[in-house]
């Protein structure tokens, strides 16, 4: 089967997405598709919140729904209900002082909200058109996101103002706002990744026992309601899906475009 994927590129400081055309390699496995409605996926666990401030929350997306961009800020609520987000990753409530971080994701771009008391803000915004299986990363260092869109660094946000953030591990969605669209290969790690690093696995399947790896929903199930995390820590729950028709074949490329990657030099 014949798939593309998008890649950005960078020309007279402007951002440019064209498409690569590649065969999609055998055994890219099962994703998950989330009606928009109330679909969505839990594998938040209380350890998550001790990964604070330097961390990576990566996964693939193809969404089929826009979200509404809004301005880049520290405070206020404009990711609450009403506000027209379609959370791929749903941030994580981090109470009065803390904040746990999310991703919203449309068919016209990303952005990275954090969530606590009386606050919920998008600190990164990067508007672009995605239209096709995409492997989004947001990595932060020292409080601070960090978009990277196929492996490539397309746009730091705000340093948080809360006194930690944390990775959130609730996919699809929740009352203030569910993604619609496919997703697959969700993976946490407690560390900042690289660019290097992002690109040389993004088109791989792990184990499960990598260094820093704590959550990989490889979302390979293919049925039954329960998502497996290879890294033994928490699976994930399906809720309000139904798997005969919400597991689906996964559009996500194999290695060969990892390669192909690493071998260019055109980033």
């Amino acid at each position: 089967m014949i798939k593309s994927v998008l890649f950005p590129l960078f020309l007279a400081g402007l951002s440019v997405i064209y498409s690569i055309i590649y065969a999609q390699s055998p055994g890219s496995g099962y994703a998950l598709n989330f009606d928009g409605v109330n679909d969505y996926v839990t594998a938040n666990a209380v350890d998550l919140n001790t990964y604070t401030n330097n961390f990576t929350i990566e996964f693939w997306a193809n969404p089929s729904a826009t979200r509404t961009p809004h301005p880049e800020t520290t405070s206020g609520i404009s990711g609450t209900s009403g506000y027209g987000q379609h959370y791929a990753i749903y941030p994580t409530h981090g109470g009065q002082n803390d904040a746990g971080v999310g991703v919203s994701v449309g068919t016209n771009g990303v952005s990275v909200y954090e969530h606590g008391s009386g606050y919920m803000p998008a600190l990164l915004v990067y508007d672009v058109a995605i239209t096709d299986w995409t492997h989004i990363a947001v990595v932060y260092i020292a409080k601070q996101p960090r978009l990277y869109i196929n492996g490539i660094l397309v746009k730091t946000g705000l340093t948080s103002a809360r006194l930690a953030c944390f990775p959130s591990a609730r996919i699809g969605g929740s009352w203030y706002g569910y993604f619609a669209g496919d997703m697959d290969e969700f993976r946490v790690w407690s560390t900042s990744r690289t660019q290097t690093q992002i690109r040389d696995n993004m088109c791989e399947k792990l184990v499960g026992s990598e260094v820093s790896l704590v959550r990989y929903l490889g979302i390979d199930d293919g049925s039954r309601t329960t998502v497996t995390d290879a890294t033994g820590t928490q699976n994930g729950t399906m809720l309000d899906m139904t798997p005969t028709t919400d597991w689906i074949l996964s559009g996500v490329p194999g290695k060969s475009l990892t390669e192909w990657l690493k071998v260019t030099n055109k980033y």
